[in-house]
């Protein structure tokens, strides 16, 4: 298990680099055409991958590592929050965008689209920070993080198992320009879930650090009583049969 992990960091952080490598160069990535931007891009191309690796870095050191069984604070739960409500709410716009070309639907407004992307991208974050920030403050650090990083996984995947099947759908009919807001979902999608697994691979590694600290006997007492299960309540006698028994 121990090379595994390695195994996967290794690959993972060969990924990253080969993708950032093609989109500078200017290779097809299929459905991460927002990548292709950074062509010929030195700058940006560093930039962008910067801000994955430090997006990353600060979401899995924001909560903390060195205590995993101590619950996480209210300041250190804002930052990790933010960047996890950033990327449910690429999702919800990618999902979004999947949708509206499924229905083909059309608004007599040329700049409608333009201002339902903003209202959908901000409303999303906001929703989405606060019910994570409600929901996960003062939980154990290493729950918090498996939490979170299974929400962003899991919505990644129900968003591609949607944004595709439209993909295919649209792709069908005619016209130069179909499929583009389909293609968008799916290299969301793709994105996100590609981000999540650095934290993903990390917490492999922060998995076996939590199952050699010494537990708690809070910590103890919760796991003896998920192991043996609801105590079972004793039988009592009635009271007539006691009384009988008395007598004799």
């Amino acid at each position: 298990m121990k090379v595994l992990r390695w195994i996967l960091l290794g690959l993972y952080i060969a990924v990253i680099i080969g993708l950032f490598g093609m989109a500078y160069a200017g290779k097809d990535l299929a459905f991460l055409d927002p990548l292709a931007t950074l062509k010929g891009k030195p700058f940006w191309t560093f930039f962008v991958f910067a801000i994955t690796i430090i997006s990353q870095l600060l979401f899995i050191f924001g909560i903390g590592t060195i205590d995993l069984c101590r619950p996480v604070r209210r300041r250190r739960l804002i930052a990790p929050v933010i960047i996890v409500s950033f990327m449910m709410a690429i999702l919800v716009v990618a999902l979004y965008f999947s949708m509206i070309e499924l229905v083909e639907l059309k608004i007599d407004n040329e700049h409608w689209f333009e201002y339902s992307f903003f209202i959908v991208m901000g409303l999303s974050w906001i929703i989405w920070g606060i019910i994570f920030f409600i929901k996960y403050k003062d939980i154990e650090r290493y729950k918090v993080l498996k939490k979170l990083i299974s929400t962003v996984i899991a919505g990644s995947l129900i968003e591609l198992l949607a944004a595709v099947p439209s993909h295919i759908i649209v792709s069908r009919r005619p016209g130069c320009f179909v499929g583009i807001l389909t293609a968008c979902g799916i290299s969301g999608g793709i994105i996100v879930m590609l981000w999540a697994f650095g934290p993903g691979i990390i917490f492999l590694f922060l998995r076996e650090k939590y199952k050699n600290i010494p537990a708690s006997p809070e910590r103890e007492r919760g796991e003896k009583t998920k192991a043996e299960g609801p105590p079972v309540a004793e039988t009592q006698e009635p009271k007539n049969s006691r009384t009988q028994e008395q007598s004799l």
